[in-house]
């Protein structure tokens, strides 16, 4: 089977749906990602977020809140969630991560 591969960075937004994503999120700190399988590759996206370490009903219901209003004002994609990562540290306490979600940007059909 051919891999097929779905390019859907932010980059690629219309101007106005990547005005209208910056207007609802902290664009400085979206970073690149990647999922999928062998057949299947896919451009994801995750965001960092900084005002708290672990994900509760409240942050997640606020997140898909702004997922919604960016949902319903864009003029040619939708955003999906596809996971909520907490903060953490690497087992020496070398590094740390910030609490992030991944999404992708895909077209509207």
């Amino acid at each position: 089977m051919e891999r097929s591969f779905y390019d859907y960075r932010l980059s690629n937004l219309s101007p106005k749906d990547l005005e209208l994503f910056k207007s609802i999120f902290n664009y400085d700190e979206v970073r690149g990602s990647s999922s999928g399988s062998k057949e299947q590759l896919v451009e994801s996206h995750y965001l960092r977020v900084y005002n708290f370490r672990y994900w509760d009903e409240i942050e997640v219901n606020r997140i898909d809140e702004m997922v919604k209003e960016f949902n319903a004002k864009s003029e040619s994609c939708i955003m999906k969630i596809t996971d909520y990562h907490d903060y953490e540290v690497e087992w020496d306490n070398d590094r740390s991560w910030p609490a992030s979600f991944t999404f992708s940007i895909i077209p509207k059909q």
